[in-house]
């Protein structure tokens, strides 16, 4: 008997593997019925079912037929949507790795001119001659698994709270919550992620929110855009993409342009050594340039990072100059120069942070009010109606809002501005699925496509509506009720969002 034990224990312990690897490897089977389904923005079926396996969507449509096989819920009262898509964001990030290549290291003024004259150890690689500018930096590297990591000092990763006429962002309440929990819990299942800091920032990728799982499995597309940051904040330290030289608008704007003048030059040089090298130098090594040929080559489109309107009219020079092809960042305040910005032909993204109320609480305050804040306060929620009558393309993104609850809330005020629910819903949809170009995977609830869905308890930017289960590549997440009212707030806007594997689906049977 004796003998026999070590291969008993043998035997178990193989069991015990084949049994834990069944039991992950389960199927992923979920029919939610009798729900409401916004197929896409202006297509509802009222009533129906919506069918999940193994992270694809297998059927939707009120006659979608529910498999033995699938657990079961309850979808009355609620409505399935396809899951959000942020086109800018730098949430995810491994941020120590990321500000390490910014450079300057945020020092302001006279320290900033005075760190860039005092040589350094010398920075292991070929790099180009400014720190700030890294376009061989990929998103792809910097991003780390969606499990216990802080959540940064601003959701977004980008403008501040408020936009410009706003105050400064308010650091993010003390939170356990990592950001895809936060982005999940007002229906984002979907962002475009790019290098958190420099000039010439490096190129994007577009991730699922999905928790516990490698870096691999949440990448949906990478090397997407390259991103360029052109700021009107200026001054060493500020603006411009993360502090450092150089940190005038001109500077960066003159470091821009002479970062593609030495990579139309590279690329020419290349072009001819690999036709003949006899006779010629051999072209220097560069990463810097080599990511920069395909931008001057139009094979890559640039997102340049813009804030106020007439950023994106020096951007717009940027790229008529060397012939980009490029889209810009836009902010609540681009209606100040709507026609200007049409005339450029490009399409924005439009960040859903709003400036802040002046502060006019008192007589000596009202007299003391800028009246171009208080007109940017007024007319902020108004500028996506005026982007869509200006036939201006964009889409909506949550880059600089101050936390993530504040996109709904702020979304809303776009609607009722005069902005179509069923435009705002396209904004976060199917319009930055076709941007990113994935538009045959997801932005829409149609068979064939990536289970990225919500489900919500009211229509998506309803100001009580909840988000109440949330499925990314299939997987559920259900989220935390909203609290009682007028004990924290918005609820389930922010509310925690637990994992949902393995766990009570209250009211699944």
């Amino acid at each position: 008997m004796m003998k026999r034990l070590p291969f008993l224990l043998a035997g178990a312990a193989v069991l015990c593997v084949l049994a834990g690897s069944i039991l992950a490897e389960r199927p992923r089977i979920y029919a939610i019925k009798d729900v409401r389904i916004v197929v896409a923005p202006g297509k509802v079926v009222a009533k129906g079912n919506v069918i999940i396996r193994d992270g694809l969507i297998e059927a939707a449509g009120a006659n979608a037929a529910i498999p033995k096989d699938a657990v079961e819920i309850d979808g009355s009262g609620k409505t399935v949507y396809a899951g959000l898509i942020d086109a800018q964001t730098t949430i995810g990030l491994r941020r120590a790795a990321a500000n390490a290549n910014a450079g300057g290291g945020g020092r302001g003024g006279a320290a900033a001119l005075l760190a860039a004259a005092t040589p350094a150890a010398p920075t292991p690689g070929a790099n180009h001659a400014i720190a700030r500018i890294h376009p061989e930096l990929d998103a792809r590297s910097l991003l780390v698994p969606f499990e216990g990591e802080a959540p940064p000092a601003a959701a977004g990763g980008g403008r501040g709270g408020g936009g410009r006429g706003g105050a400064a962002a308010a650091p993010a309440a003390a939170t356990t919550q990592s950001d895809s929990e936060r982005y999940r819990a007002i229906g984002f299942t979907t962002v475009l992620v790019e290098p958190d800091s420099g000039i010439i920032k490096g190129e994007s990728a577009v991730i699922n929110l999905r928790d516990g799982v490698p870096v691999g499995d949440i990448i949906v597309k990478d090397h997407v855009f390259q991103h360029i940051q052109i700021s009107a904040g200026g001054g060493f330290g500020g603006g411009g993409g993360g502090g450092g030289y150089p940190g005038s608008l001109m500077g960066i704007i003159s470091s821009i342009r002479q970062a593609m003048l030495d990579t139309q030059r590279f690329h020419t040089w290349q072009q001819r050594y690999a036709a003949n090298p006899t006779g010629l130098k051999r072209p220097e090594d560069s990463p810097s340039f080599e990511a920069l040929v395909p931008v001057v080559t139009g094979a890559k489109e640039v997102m340049f990072d813009t804030e106020a309107a007439e950023d994106i009219l020096a951007a717009n020079r940027i790229a008529n100059e060397f012939h980009l092809k490029a889209m810009m960042g836009a902010d609540a305040d681009t209606w100040e120069l709507l026609d200007r910005v049409k005339a450029t032909g490009r399409s924005l993204v439009l960040s859903a942070a709003m400036p802040d109320a002046p502060r006019v609480t008192d007589a000596d305050d009202a007299a003391e009010a800028d009246t171009r804040e208080l007109r940017r306060f007024v007319n902020a929620p108004s500028t996506a109606k005026k982007l869509l009558d200006a036939k201006i393309p964009f889409v909506i993104s949550s880059r600089g809002v101050r936390t993530p609850t504040d996109f709904p809330r702020n979304v809303r005020r776009m609607i009722d501005a005069g902005l179509p629910a069923d435009e705002a819903l396209a904004k976060v949809t199917t319009e930055p699925a076709k941007w990113l170009g994935v538009d045959k995977q997801m932005g829409t609830v149609e068979a064939g496509k990536v289970a990225n869905l919500i489900v919500t308890d009211g229509d998506l930017f309803g100001a009580n509506t909840h988000v109440v289960r949330v499925y990314v590549d299939g997987v559920e997440y259900i989220q935390a009720p909203p609290p009682p009212a007028g004990r924290g707030g918005q609820g389930g806007r922010g509310g925690a969002a637990p994992p949902a594997e393995n766990q009570n689906l209250g009211g699944a049977k």
